[in-house]
């Protein structure tokens, strides 16, 4: 059956995404969208999921121009079958993320923000999907110094997925981290600074342990060093560094960028 066919590659690609496996994304997710094109028979919905997830691929290795066409693509498709709102405010949210990523943050705020007001109207307020659009609208406002709707984007997606999971829960520290970032923007160093360690904090207590410890440790070294502190913030700078290497290896980008932070505060 062709349809349960593309299904399980969608499912096969996305899962190789997750695991940063271009090569098996990328056949993958080609394979559906071929099989979906050639038969026209086939669901509309799982034609649109399939253009839509090759996008998302493209938005997580290289292409944001590519990832454009296809998402706008399959919301077409989404539209003009008229399938469920849900699902196409899905690729609202989508397309919104891949104009952020190509630069156009007040286009990518528009598409959040109709993607919000839809699936206010289908999965409610209380839901991790709406949450996940307040972040991506927050994280624009960003890019071009909305911080009002920035604050307010964070603070609301936090109370959220508060309530839905607990105040404990190692997910919450994508929230803390964002949060300490616009405190960190905003010059409130040291709300930074306990923002960043909560958030450390959380994602340790993650199944299988911490594995963004070198995030947040350059993320408070930095804080440090803008507090004035930078005899503090080399001590961490150093961890960072020693962290990145132990992971990606000594000679990798992340690894490089750390010594370059270290760098700065030691010419200071």
């Amino acid at each position: 059956d062709v349809e349960e066919e593309v299904r399980a590659l969608n499912v096969l690609g996305m899962s190789a995404v997750l695991e940063s496996d271009r090569e098996l994304a990328e056949d993958s997710l080609l394979r559906a969208v071929a099989l979906s094109r050639e038969n026209l028979g086939i669901d509309p919905g799982e034609r649109a999921s399939a253009i839509n997830n090759l996008g998302l691929m493209h938005i997580e290795f290289d292409d944001a121009a590519l990832a454009r066409e296809l998402i706008a693509e399959a919301l077409v498709i989404r539209e003009q079958a008229g399938l469920a709102e849900e699902r196409i405010a899905t690729s609202y949210h989508n397309l919104a993320e891949a104009e952020d990523v190509l630069g156009n943050h007040r286009e990518a705020m528009r598409l959040y923000r109709i993607a919000l007001e839809m699936k206010l109207r289908t999965v409610g307020r209380m839901h991790p999907s709406y949450a996940n659009s307040l972040n991506g609208l927050g994280l624009a406002a960003r890019n071009v110094g909305e911080w009002d709707t920035r604050r307010k984007s964070i603070e609301e997606q936090l109370e959220i997925r508060t309530e839905l999971f607990g105040p404990d829960t190692p997910i919450l520290h994508r929230d803390y981290n964002e949060l300490a970032n616009l405190h960190h923007d905003m010059g409130r160093f040291q709300q930074a600074i306990d923002n960043y360690r909560h958030a450390m904090r959380l994602e340790a207590s993650s199944i299988g342990g911490p594995t963004q410890a070198w995030l947040f440790v350059n993320n408070i070294g930095a804080a440090y060093k803008d507090l004035g502190m930078p005899e503090r913030a080399e001590e961490l700078y150093r961890e960072s560094v020693a962290l990145r290497a132990a992971r990606f290896g000594d000679d990798s980008n992340t690894t490089a960028r750390a010594r370059h932070n270290l760098a700065r505060v030691l010419l200071q």
